[in-house]
């Protein structure tokens, strides 16, 4: 990537394609420190060892996490946002896990189970 001129790429799709022909060539092509084999054919090698995850585990991997302090009323602030958390969680300090979209907000409990924030009870542009 570092070797590309940039200006040879006027748009993302053109850059992404060209970034996925290199990863398949690259995958396809015999690779010395793996004894003359690619690595797409010692990926599949162990067949047994690729296991499928669940769509909610994946899902969940790619959360975004963040630390707030909630106030006396049980309310958060995001993004210049404020949230209204459970009553329980007053005057402590929780972790939230979020999609990047703010979509789905959880509160993580100590159990590591996760507590979903109903969007929005409380939506407030803090100026």
């Amino acid at each position: 990537m570092a070797s590309l001129d940039m200006r040879d790429f006027h748009t993302l799709e053109e850059l992404r394609g060209s970034l996925l022909a290199y990863v398949r060539s690259y995958n396809q092509r015999p690779h010395s420190s793996l004894k003359g084999i690619s690595p797409q054919e010692r990926f599949f090698q162990e067949p047994e060892l690729i296991r499928r995850l669940p769509d909610e585990q994946i899902e969940s991997s790619f959360l975004l996490e963040i630390e707030r302090r909630v106030s006396a009323d049980s309310v958060i602030v995001i993004d210049q946002t404020e949230y209204e958390v459970d009553y329980r969680f007053a005057k402590q300090r929780i972790t939230l896990r979020y999609t990047p979209d703010m979509k789905d907000i959880f509160v993580v409990e100590a159990d590591g189970v996760y507590d979903t924030l109903n969007l929005p009870k409380k939506s407030v542009r803090i100026p």
